[in-house]
């Protein structure tokens, strides 16, 4: 292999591209780097402090939720005892009412009972004065008119025809 001048111009760019990037590389190394590896290093510290903030705000709303399930469930508790406690309230005033309508109505039934009596023994004491009182009448005309057997029927018998049109 022949060294030609191309050839040592090439090289010769070639070792001070090398000697401008390795120095390059330093002054970068120096001054850039370390700022790039900390501006990286803060935003994944950033990225994993929301990644903890977004599981503890997940964590706090299923304790949030897991809270509301269980007061839900009580409430819903206490709805069914409340429901319940109305139901047999109002229960226990139907009985009510209807144990005061049955006395009203054996109250009621009672005194008509009562009324029908009275106005029954009123009723009889009615006749007994009036059979007694058309026992008078019928006895006097009898005394009055004492004439003979026949007469005394046919006299009877004027006075039932006149109580019977007189009741009808």
């Amino acid at each position: 292999m022949e060294i030609t001048p191309e050839f040592l111009t090439q090289l010769g760019e070639m070792v001070s591209l090398i000697v401008v990037f390795l120095a390059f590389f330093f002054v970068l190394k120096k001054f850039a780097w370390k700022p790039l590896i900390e501006t990286v290093d803060e935003r994944q510290r950033e990225i994993e402090s929301s990644f903890e903030e977004v599981k503890k705000l997940q964590d706090d709303a299923k304790e949030s939720h897991a809270r509301y399930e269980v007061k839900l469930k009580e409430i819903e508790e206490e709805a069914r005892v409340m429901i319940e406690k109305r139901v047999k309230e109002a229960e226990l005033i139907a009985q009510t009412i209807k144990e005061e309508a049955k006395r009203e109505g054996d109250n009621i039934r009672e005194k008509a009972r009562e009324g029908v009596q009275l106005e029954l023994a009123n009723a009889r004491k009615q006749l007994r004065e009036d059979v007694i009182s058309l026992t008078i009448q019928a006895t006097e005309r009898l005394i009055r008119e004492k004439m003979d057997e026949a007469r005394d029927r046919e006299l009877v018998g004027s006075f039932i025809e006149e109580l019977e049109t007189k009741s009808l």
